[in-house]
C-alpha cells in the first residue's frame, strides 16, 4: 500500500513522528505543518492530511484521502480510499469508515470500545 518512508524530517518539514521507522507514507502524500504522527500510520499515495493534525498510533488511511485541519484521527482506526473527513473533526479509537465517504461538516466519532 505505501512505502516506509526513510528520511520523513526533509520530506515533512514541521510535522512531528514519534518513530519514523514504523511509519509507512505512500508516494504524492502531503502532511500539514504542526502536525503529529504517532507510531504504526500506514497512509496511502496521494493522500492530503492539513495542518495541526494528530494521526494516533495504529491508524491505516486509504490513498486519495482528503483530511482538513485541526483533525484528530484516534488509535487503531481504519479510513478508507478516496474519502473526505472536513476540518476540526475527531475520529475516535477503532472505527472504520468506508471508502468513499464524504463528511461535508465537521465530524466527531466516539470510540468503539473492545468487546
Amino acid at each position: 500500500m505505501a512505502t516506509k518512508t526513510t528520511n520523513a524530517e526533509t520530506c515533512f518539514i514541521g510535522v512531528e513522528f514519534y518513530d519514523k521507522s514504523k511509519t509507512c507514507i505512500g508516494n504524492k502524500t502531503k502532511i500539514g505543518k504542526g502536525s503529529v504522527i504517532f507510531t504504526n500510520v500506514i497512509i496511502g499515495n496521494n493522500v492530503s492530511i492539513g495542518k495541526n493534525c494528530k494521526i494516533c498510533s495504529g491508524v491505516i488511511i486509504g490513498h486519495n484521502t482528503k483530511i482538513g485541519d485541526n483533525t484528530v484521527i484516534s488509535a487503531e482506526t481504519i479510513i478508507g480510499n478516496d474519502c473526505s473527513i472536513e476540518p476540526l473533526s475527531h475520529i475516535g479509537r477503532h472505527n472504520t469508515i468506508r471508502s468513499g465517504t464524504v463528511f461535508n461538516n465537521p465530524i466527531i466519532l466516539n470510540d468503539i470500545d473492545d468487546e
